[in-house]
């Protein structure tokens, strides 16, 4: 473990298998909060230390290595100048199969789950799973782990993350199908719609599905809901990035069915 008066050395940058970077002060702080096992060793500036004594007193009882490193290495060592300070290395399991999941879940009870489709932002990525947690989601399944799964996304999540697993699928349909087996209802969304989000039953399990930034959802996947909705406004602009249109589905599912 290396404190503020031992020698500085750099530090490679951090491509592990079965491990993953996670940066942003209420990212990391979630990780430690949920899963403190799982951090390989935290990477932190003097100045975010200095107001990070309780953190780093718990690293230390922990026998967990820590590293001070400037502000500019930590910015080379994390690809980005939103790092806030401070990173750590982490366990990182790949996501787990949807229609697996699934299978293994209750056939009842109230949930509710996020699909995207074609999402290739991680920040939109982050952005939903922010929302999920708030709002209560079991799961966000993807066509591509990628963007939600990188250090950027887990940072805009503002440790979101911790709280909403991370699930893949390969085809809407299969999907979709999997989601019925399990009691769910499945919403599908697009601006063309013909009837908007207060028309439409939310029912207590729900899977929303939400098409990618510009084309929006495939063919297949529209094809695979039971139903779909738009979320009306003025029409100034053709849509909601898909963040926003996310936050409104999961808190107007909240709103209809709050917790017992």
């Amino acid at each position: 473990m290396k404190d503020a008066k031992a020698p500085h050395r750099p530090v490679r940058k951090l491509r592990r298998g079965g491990e993953a970077l996670v940066y942003g002060l209420h990212a990391v702080l979630a990780v430690f909060r949920h899963r403190p096992l799982d951090v390989v060793r935290l990477y932190i500036t003097p100045e975010r230390a200095r107001s990070q004594g309780p953190l780093l007193k718990r690293c230390a009882a922990q026998r967990l290595a820590y590293h001070l490193v400037p502000t500019e290495e930590l910015g080379r060592v994390t690809s980005s100048t939103h790092h806030e300070g401070i990173a750590a290395l982490v366990r990182q399991p790949p996501p787990e199969a949807a229609e697996r999941w699934l299978a293994a879940q209750p056939g009842s009870g109230r949930s509710i789950l996020v699909a995207l489709e074609g999402t290739e932002n991680p920040h939109n990525a982050g952005s939903i799973l922010r929302a999920a947690a708030h709002f209560g989601a079991a799961a966000l399944c993807v066509d591509d782990a990628g963007p939600a799964t990188t250090p950027a996304a887990r940072r805009t999540a503002e440790g979101g993350a911790e709280h909403v697993e991370i699930l893949v699928f390969r085809s809407a349909r299969g999907l979709a199908e999997a989601a019925r087996g399990r009691g769910y209802g499945v919403v599908a969304t697009s601006s063309h719609a013909d009837r908007g989000l207060s028309d439409v039953p939310l029912g207590p399990r729900t899977l929303v599905l939400l098409g990618g930034e510009g084309p929006g959802l495939s063919p297949e996947a529209l094809a695979a809901a039971d139903l779909c909705v738009a979320i009306p406004g003025t029409g100034a602009v053709e849509s909601l990035n898909v963040g926003h249109a996310a936050a409104i589905l999961l808190a107007e599912w909240w709103r209809r069915n709050p917790p017992a």
